[in-house]
């Protein structure tokens, strides 16, 4: 980020109406303008210089730091991750605080999936109720009715969550060392069985 992009996260910070995330921008605070002195120079100098009144500074050279300093390509995901837990914490219904707590552990599993093995990956395919779940490519797809199919990713050696769906998610239930069956869990408390049905 550089320049006025940098003006407006240095502004928010400063009036502590933001939470930076990501890398340290690049520190260009000084507009400028080229004036061209020659047909071979050109001479390009600051003109002003943005003065913020609560640090009574600027970000020039320095650039802006953030708040929670990661990687830019993690930024957006923990970003998020960060307003949830903070949206969690300032709740005031235990709820509400679930529903909080919900989509966390989902954003969580996708930024670091629980590791399963392919063997009980495909002990799970098959036919639950009006669901499908194939096995394709060591990942579980999950499919109902005529639907378009969608990834599933693990949060335990047992629940997955439905990518795109950050509402559903799957818990398949053992009898022994058989699946007989699978628990449609919703963000709202509600949950259907279904059971597996036999080939």
């Amino acid at each position: 980020t550089f320049s006025a992009a940098e003006e407006f996260c240095y502004n928010l910070k400063y009036l502590e109406r933001a939470t930076i995330v990501g890398e340290r921008t690049r520190g260009g605070a000084h507009p400028i303008s080229p004036k061209v002195l020659s047909d071979e120079l050109i001479l390009i100098m600051p003109e002003l210089a943005s003065i913020h009144p609560v640090t009574k500074s600027n970000w020039e050279g320095v650039g802006v730091g953030p708040d929670i300093e990661v990687a830019a390509g993690e930024a957006l995901d923990v970003a998020y991750l960060n307003a949830l837990e903070t949206l969690r914490n300032s709740a005031q219904s235990d709820a509400k605080r679930a529903l909080y707590q919900w989509y966390i552990d989902g954003r969580k599993a996708r930024l670091s999936p629980v590791a399963v093995d392919a063997v009980t990956l495909e002990s799970y395919a098959g036919r639950y109720g009006t669901i499908d779940i194939t096995l394709e490519e060591g990942n579980l797809l999950y499919r109902r009715g005529d639907r378009a199919q969608y990834r599933m990713i693990p949060m335990g050696k047992t629940l997955f969550l439905v990518d795109e769906h950050s509402d559903l998610r799957i818990r398949f239930v053992k009898e022994g060392d058989e699946i007989i069956g699978a628990t449609v869990l919703f963000s709202n408390g509600n949950t259907t069985e279904y059971k597996r049905q036999v080939e």
